[in-house]
């Protein structure tokens, strides 16, 4: 009976268990997609208002860039300009002549002389302030001038306010085969009598009365008539919604602006917007600081508005005239087209919900569907594999337990090559030694001298030599003892112990060890790390052969936690540095080297002793570092 129970409970848990599942995730997944859907809502409102706002300040910066270039446009022309039209006055002027000199010929000179200067000195252009002037040549006296006491003055000598000759280039002009041409002269004004400006002049010659027919234009004057007509025309200019210009002098004074057309001329230094804040100082100081231009954001009436409203104008700066251009866009304008985007995404977004939960739910059903079928089958096919995955399992786990023993054997074995060959050259030159003695033995008896004494001797000294050579039998046998417990010991007993072993072998080949220790204790298996110790250190003394270098050596330094063992054989080729540590991977050549000792190496640091192993190439060659546990 509590079998049955049992069965039942397991099945009912097999077929709740995957829906409560698929129900959770699909809250979860459900809960996340809204959460990243708002998300991406929101970034994208703000990603719109921000790319608004950019665009707004660059359409600001282009339109206040492209009048400043309109302007330096109309200055450029302005010199060309003024020429033209002195020279068509002076043409003017010269076409009346002759038409008068035609309509007269029974007239004395002196009668037709008088016509034309009525008739010129009646004539007035640009808005009274052009006017002719005429004088006798080559006499230089002055027949004609608005200016009545002038007239009949000769002014030969005469200079303008630079020290020029006023008549300097008559004669070049009267030699030119139309007979006219430009005059460049400075003079005072009677309102800034010690400032001079620039005067444009244009000259002909009338052969038939010997008479200069002059006229001129101050630049100064014609720049203030230009600039008269581009503020008019910057009055009229308008774009988008709201969008228009405005100019300041650096001195704050309004020149120009659509809505304050009452407000022209008056100093707006102390104008404040309602947070108080100097906007016109800002603007014009900002301007003069920014080459480039600047932006501000500030409260500004909008048209047709009686509030302030935020916004971000662009001034610039033009220098020529001291003019301080400035436009702008109102910010709740950018607001307006934000919402009215923000309400087509929700509306889109509203959609997704829609679909999203729709979907969930669907899914829901169908998966509900699947899982109660797979559940009534999931039992059954559990227990056919679960015989044969433990089976499995278990096979896997031994091979690799058999694998694992296998390649420490080899690296054993190896390690135990070495070390017999270290055996014999530290046992060479003892047995050479004894060699030695044994043959002086016999010469010694002939001679006589063996008494008691020289037997003592001899057997002292012969002794030394067998228990050096027992002793490093007993090394040889301790290094490969097999550690079944973890114990304490000194990390520079254990280095010094396979240095012992080696060192016959490292003098043969002329290799130096230096040392330099500060002992700490170890907690692992001290046979094995000694055989780490030798694996490295046979590595370093192989390369140093194999490259045969001058003045070999190989560095062991240690410190606590640490012990590193580094060489100038050259260093390990950076295409295989990673791969060192792979089982089975050796550069030695084939038949010299296993590929298992720096594995076996890095099995024993990290898996047995609870340390890391790491390479690194230095400046002269390999560096193997081991970073250890101290016992405290």
């Amino acid at each position: 009976m509590n079998k049955t129970i049992d069965e039942r409970k397991i099945k009912r848990n097999i077929f709740l268990l995957p829906i409560i599942s698929i129900l959770l995730l699909s809250i979860i997944t459900a809960t996340a997609s809204l959460i990243y859907i708002n998300s991406i809502q929101k970034e994208k409102v703000s990603e719109l208002k921000s790319n608004l706002i950019k665009n707004a300040k660059v359409i600001s910066k282009e339109r206040v860039n492209e009048l400043e270039d309109d302007i330096r446009m109309d200055i450029k022309e302005l010199d060309n300009n003024t020429k033209n039209f002195l020279k068509l006055r002076v043409h003017e002027a010269a076409t009346i002549i002759k038409n008068i000199l035609n309509e007269n010929p029974n007239k004395s000179k002196e009668e037709i002389k008088k016509i034309i200067k009525q008739v010129l000195g009646s004539i007035r252009y640009n808005n009274g302030r052009g006017y002719y002037y005429i004088y006798e040549h080559p006499s230089d006296i002055i027949v004609y001038h608005p200016i009545k006491k002038i007239i009949g003055q000769n002014f030969k000598n005469a200079k303008d306010k630079r020290g020029t000759l006023i008549n300097a280039n008559d004669a070049k002009i009267i030699d030119n085969p139309d007979r006219e041409g430009f005059k460049y002269l400075y003079f005072s004004k009677p309102s800034q009598p010690n400032k001079e400006f620039k005067k444009i002049n244009y000259i002909k010659y009338i052969e038939e009365l010997g008479w200069m027919i002059g006229t001129g234009e101050y630049i100064e004057d014609a720049k203030k008539e230009l600039q008269e007509k581009i503020l008019k025309r910057i009055n009229s200019k308008r774009y988008g919604t709201n969008g228009y210009f405005w100019i300041h002098d650096t001195s704050y004074k309004l020149l120009e602006h659509p809505f304050r057309k009452n407000d022209i001329g008056i100093n707006d230094e102390n104008l404040t917007d309602a947070s108080g804040k100097k906007i016109i100082k800002l603007f014009v100081d900002k301007a003069i600081k920014n080459s480039d231009g600047a932006f501000v954001e500030y409260l500004w009436n909008q048209p047709e508005k009686q509030i302030q409203e935020k916004k971000l104008s662009f001034v610039k700066l033009f220098d020529e005239w001291k003019w301080v251009i400035g436009t702008g866009v109102y910010l709740n304008d950018i607001e307006s087209l934000v919402k009215k985007s923000k309400q087509k995404i929700q509306k889109d977004t509203n959609r997704l919900y829609i679909f999203i939960i729709s979907s969930i739910i669907i899914a829901l059903i169908i998966v509900s569907l699947i899982s109660f079928g797979l559940s009534k089958q999931s039992g059954k096919v559990f227990s056919i594999y679960k015989d044969d995955l433990e089976e499995k399992i278990k096979k896997a786990v031994d091979e690799n337990i058999k694998k694992d023993k296998l390649m420490q054997q080899q690296s054993k074995l190896a390690s135990m090559g070495e070390m017999i060959g270290n055996i014999a050259h530290q046992w060479r030159q003892p047995l050479n030694a004894l060699n030695i003695n044994i043959q002086n033995l016999d010469d010694d008896f002939e001679d006589g001298l063996i008494d008691e004494e020289f037997l003592e001797k001899f057997i002292e000294k012969n002794k030394k030599i067998i228990e050096f050579m027992s002793h490093t039998i007993d090394d040889f046998r301790d290094f490969f003892r097999i550690d079944k417990k973890k114990t304490i010991f000194s990390a520079k007993e254990a280095v010094l112990s396979v240095l012992d072993l080696q060192s016959a072998v490292l003098r043969n080949h002329n290799i130096s060890v230096n040392m330099d220790i500060e002992d700490f204790d170890i907690n692992g298996y001290k046979s094995e790390f000694k055989q780490a110790i030798l694996n490295i250190t046979n590595n370093a003394k192989d390369a140093l052969i194999q490259n045969e270098i001058k003045n070999a050596e190989i560095n062991i330094k240690i410190r606590k936690n640490q012990i590193s063992i580094e060489d100038n054989a050259g260093g390990i080729p950076e295409k295989i540095l990673e791969r060192i540590f792979e089982p089975y991977f050796t550069t030695k050549e084939q038949g010299k080297g296993t590929g298992i000792g720096l594995y076996m190496t890095k099995v024993i640091i990290e898996n047995n002793i609870n340390g890391s192993l790491n390479v690194t190439n230095t400046k002269n060659g390999a560096k193997f570092i081991i970073d250890l546990k101290t016992i405290s």
